[in-house]
């Protein structure tokens, strides 16, 4: 179990997935706290390469990598995740090419990166330590600013594939095209040999049932997808929500 020295640190099992959870913040509302999440993968993804028993995949709704860098890897050093999933990195490919962040490497700026080139801010980026065998999976077919940003890798595990994907929406962003292309990526992606991995910050608060929830999870949940995270990811001094989550998949005995 991984314990974090950072402020106001807190862990937690959940039906035997382990989570970590702290918090980064926003700099640019002090009343704010983004949280990341983090998995130890091992009672899903079986084993990794190099260590059958401590792979993790740690996801970050980062606000702005280059201002948050060092806090950012921070973390990383008390965590040590072989997979770091960002959303929100507010970079151009060209910035993101040339980041750095110790031992983690983009694998390919192509496929592990989702960055804007018509509005501001946004994005995801998919990173891993460089001992890590990956696979190209070229999404940027399916991906649409503001409204759907992704971007995924595969991971050959032994006998285990993972696949990781990595999503964010904007508050703003159309949910019903979002939830389209996301059941079209899942379509692609879904076998009966391989574990799907979702990282994602879709901006829907899984706290509140009245919300857009219910049908986001009625979808992922015909996947066989499932949350790990059930706290609060984003706590102001008048709300708490739930809009940064892992989705797992769930496999039969």
């Amino acid at each position: 179990m991984v314990r974090l020295n950072t402020p106001h640190p807190t862990s937690n099992f959940t039906d035997g997935k382990l989570l970590q959870h702290n918090h980064i913040n926003n700099p640019s509302n002090k009343n704010c706290n983004y949280n990341h999440t983090a998995i130890n993968s091992r009672q899903y993804c079986r084993s990794h390469p190099n260590d059958r028993s401590n792979f993790k995949i740690f996801h970050q709704n980062v606000r702005g990598l280059i201002k948050n860098i060092d806090e950012l890897s921070f973390s990383l050093s008390e965590i040590k995740p072989q997979v770091l999933c960002i959303s929100e990195h507010h970079m151009r490919p060209e910035e993101i090419n040339i980041i750095n962040l110790d031992q983690y490497t983009l694998f390919e700026v192509c496929s592990t990166v989702y960055c804007r080139t018509h509005l501001k801010q946004g994005g995801v980026s998919i990173f891993v330590l460089d001992n890590v065998e990956t696979d190209v999976i070229d999404l940027s077919n399916f991906g649409k600013e503001k409204d759907f940003e992704i971007c995924a890798i595969k991971i050959q595990a032994k006998a285990t594939k993972l696949l990781v994907l990595c999503t964010y929406r904007s508050p703003s962003g159309d949910f019903s095209y979002f939830l389209k292309q996301l059941e079209r990526v899942l379509n692609k992606l879904h076998k009966i040999s391989t574990n799907i991995i979702l990282c994602e910050d879709f901006n829907v608060n899984f706290l509140d049932s009245s919300s857009k929830a219910p049908a986001l999870e009625s979808l992922l949940t015909s996947f066989g997808l499932e949350g790990t995270v059930e706290f609060p990811t984003r706590v102001t001094f008048d709300s708490q929500t739930l809009i940064d989550n892992i989705f797992l998949e769930k496999k039969s005995p």
